[in-house]
């Protein structure tokens, strides 16, 4: 696909964008469950408008998407909420983080995977999309506490699996070869630990 037809396909789906607002305001529907329909609409499975190269572009669109969300979440972050909120946010984003990473590696490990490889993949579970936590929260009109204990905890708990998994992939991974690379896990623990 050329740079072209992405930018036009990519404009027409923004494109759509008000209109599902509009949609959802008068169905009092989050936004998420009608963008996801829009999207199943546009697909291969119902009208397939979709570029037949989408898999090409689909990365570079859900990376600038991401980015965005977790660049104004992050600006959510102020020193003055840190302060109110700090506590509470590392707590429960620690316990949520834990507890996936342990009930998903538990469960990986049962069905068969072996021990390294069931611990690190275990640490994509840990991620939440800040994107549908944030829609939700903005169409339902909910600015209180909680909601902001949330939005910090889905901020947070992606930095946690980020550490878990670069510490897992240094640690497990020179275990899984010929030995253990004194050298590669103080290269780690010097971009984990600054």
């Amino acid at each position: 696909m050329t740079q072209t037809a992405l930018l036009v396909t990519v404009g027409g789906v923004l494109l759509l964008a008000p209109w599902v607002e509009a949609l959802a305001r008068r169905a009092h529907l989050p936004r998420v469950s009608l963008l996801l329909l829009l999207g199943l609409v546009l697909g291969p499975m119902v009208l397939d408008v979709l570029p037949a190269d989408r898999g090409a572009w689909y990365p570079f669109v859900s990376e600038v998407a991401l980015a965005m969300v977790g660049f104004l979440l992050g600006g959510e972050l102020t020193l003055e909420n840190l302060r109110k909120r700090g506590r509470p946010v590392v707590i429960v984003s620690l316990l949520d983080s834990g507890v996936t990473w342990f009930v998903m590696s538990a469960g990986l490990y049962l069905l068969g995977a072996q021990p390294a490889v069931a611990l690190v993949l275990a640490t994509a579970a840990t991620a939440t999309d800040p994107a549908a936590v944030d829609a939700v929260a903005r169409d339902l009109g909910t600015d209180g506490p909680n909601t902001g204990l949330l939005r910090g905890v889905v901020a947070v708990d992606d930095i946690w699996g980020l550490l878990l998994f670069g510490l897992l992939l240094a640690v497990l991974g020179p275990l899984q070869g010929d030995g253990v690379d004194s050298a590669a896990l103080l290269v780690a623990a010097r971009e984990i630990g600054g």
